[in-house]
């Protein structure tokens, strides 16, 4: 048993299912109800129109699904209707077995739920024992990423709570650059790849993140040999192609329909530094930073990393200025200090400059002459801080920026433009964005990866050895216990005998056009407001055809034609329009 243990598999196999118990806590009693509920969260009812989704991917790939490759259920007889959500390619390949077995998809929407957070949590507690070279300081950190409150206010949204693949790339992007190998080369891509297939959000989101990462990995590793750019090139090849494989839709339904987001709806969704103080109403532990909502419509506006979190991470970042600042006047480390403090403030007031006429030129000319100091006398952040943990340090002020989204601030009535304002204008794919405080999730990765430095730092400080795992269980469990929500409320979903027979009834009849549902969002109970719209989305599993119902964040004309007419029904305008529809079959529910 002592040499199974020791197998370096069977340890990670139990970090896994540590984890795994994990999920199941943090979001008891799911684990007990799994095929007939859902959490209650804020946007619940996406819970619904995910599981039909993931569940059409899987019966187009049988070839038994909606209709084309690249249609949902809903919103019939718009075609690539997948282009209207996230395509959810990536998750439907975890939902399949469950799904195929079971025959019934909220049981497999669910097991996909704690699957994802249990990946979340395992691959970033990878990430930071290979950064800091501590397993013990990855389990704070995997904790601290896979359950923090952003994660959990958006608990119904499984593309958003599927954050696995976020540090799995950055694992491949350092193995990549540290090796060389094409194996981990083509990981990077590959994963990359599963990202696009969960959430375009967060793929774009992390763009500029691998970007600078990789700029940065390149300069300390000297990667410059060509082999290595070719190999590069080939993985970034396949990627390209699958990538376009899956986005295909999103550029046909582009074409088609007016889908991007101007520069005023983006600057709305603009994350704020007040969000790094908010939890959800659903924790249990920080009455006192429950969000109240000061806006009507969909914001996010929960961000806290959490105070554990923000110690560690403090720690990190203070304990090399400490031994710097240590040193006597004229050392190499004291000195890089203050020139990285005077660096950083520069900086700071050139942004300000940068917004008022007169301020303009001088502002530039300091940050140029201070830069070219920061450069011969070589970059404090690598003098101060060992390499990985500068690039970290570097990426949470990158993530942040990005966070504050299209404006900064004002100076004179003058805008102070954030970076998310060129990705904004420049970049293709980000003016089809709105909710720009998504990149909470970004903030909340690095937090978690500077922690896990200090969790590392603060294990070395302690001599006796068997005490150190207690000391890292007491970290873990301060951080489970801020972002406790177990028990956490249930909402009942119809299944199995509780579903209407006549969509049974409907899915054993000939042909295949299109059939429409009454009441549209207009009802009482079950078919009232957002709600209602999304639980037509989940019954056409059990009817299995396309329908002009549906709940998306966007919806196409001629379906909101059919809410609208449908909301007066009867009335002859609504019947001949069913007519022109094809609609075979209207379902009037009492």
């Amino acid at each position: 048993m002592k040499r199974i243990a020791s197998s370096p598999a069977v340890q990670l196999l139990l970090f896994l299912l540590a984890f795994a118990g994990l999920a199941c806590a943090m979001t008891w009693p799911l684990s007990a109800a799994m095929g007939n509920h859902v959490l209650k969260a804020k946007y619940y009812w996406d819970a619904y129109t995910n599981t039909m989704i993931m569940a059409s991917r899987v019966r187009n790939a049988l070839g038994e699904g909606p209709g084309g490759v690249f249609d949902n259920y809903f919103f019939a007889p718009v075609s690539n209707t997948m282009a209207l959500n996230e395509n959810l390619y990536t998750l439907s390949v975890l939902f399949a077995p469950a799904y195929l077995i079971t025959d019934n998809p909220l049981l497999a929407y669910n097991i996909v739920l704690l699957i994802s957070l249990t990946l979340s949590a395992f691959f970033t507690f990878l990430l930071v024992r290979r950064l800091s070279g501590s397993a013990l300081a990855g389990i704070v950190s995997g904790a601290a990423f896979a359950f923090c409150p952003y994660v959990f206010f958006e608990i119904g949204r499984i593309q958003l709570v599927a954050t696995q693949w976020l540090p799995l790339c950055l694992l491949f992007l350092h193995r990549a650059f540290q090796s060389g190998r094409f194996r981990d080369i083509l990981g990077l891509a590959l994963v990359y790849v599963l990202q696009v297939g969960t959430c375009l959000y967060y793929a774009m989101f992390f763009v500029p993140v691998l970007a600078f990462a990789g700029c940065w990995l390149v300069w300390q590793r000297r990667r410059f040999a060509p082999r290595f750019w070719m190999q590069v090139a080939v993985a970034g090849l396949l990627a390209s192609v699958l990538i376009l494989a899956i986005s295909y839709p999103y550029f046909s339904m582009r074409k088609n329909f007016s889908l991007t987001r101007s520069e005023q709806n983006a600057q709305r969704h603009d994350g704020e530094l007040s969000f790094l103080l908010n939890v959800s109403p659903t924790n249990h532990s920080l009455p006192f930073l429950h969000h109240v909502p000061t806006k009507k419509g969909p914001y996010e506006q929960i961000a806290f990393p959490g105070f554990t979190i923000g110690v560690l991470a403090l720690i990190a970042f203070l304990a090399p200025l400490g031994r710097a600042l240590r040193q006597k006047p004229g050392g190499e480390q004291r000195e890089s200090v203050f020139l990285f403090l005077g660096v950083a403030t520069t900086a700071f007031f050139a942004a300000v400059g940068a917004a008022t006429v007169f301020l303009t030129i001088g502002a530039s000319i300091v940050a140029v002459g201070c830069f070219v100091i920061f450069w011969k006398r070589r970059a404090p952040a690598t003098t101060l801080f060992p390499s990985d943990l500068a690039l970290y340090l570097s990426l949470f002020l990158l993530a942040l920026l990005m966070f504050l989204g299209m404006e900064l601030f004002t100076v004179d009535g003058q805008p102070v433009r954030g970076l998310y304002y060129y990705l904004h204008s420049w970049v293709p794919g980000f003016d089809g964005i709105r909710k720009v405080s998504r990149q909470a999730i970004v903030i909340m990765l690095v937090a978690a990866v500077l922690s896990g430095y200090g969790a590392a730092l603060l294990l070395r400080s302690i001599k006796l050895p068997r005490i150190r795992l207690p000391a890292i269980l007491l970290l873990t469990g301060l951080v489970v216990l801020e972002f406790r929500n177990a028990p956490v409320d249930l909402v009942r979903v119809p299944s199995g005998r509780d579903v209407p027979d006549v969509y049974r009834w409907i899915a054993h009849q000939p042909g295949k056009a299109p059939i429409a549902v009454i009441p549209t969002n207009d009802g009482l109970s079950v078919f009232h407001s957002y709600t209602g719209m999304a639980i037509h989305n989940y019954f056409a599993l059990y009817h299995g055809r396309r329908m002009l119902n549906g709940k998306s964040s966007w919806v196409p004309p001629v379906n909101k034609y059919f809410v609208d007419e449908m909301n007066r029904f009867p009335r002859a305008s609504g019947t001949r329009l069913l007519q022109a529809l094809g609609v075979k079959y209207l379902v009037v529910h009492g």
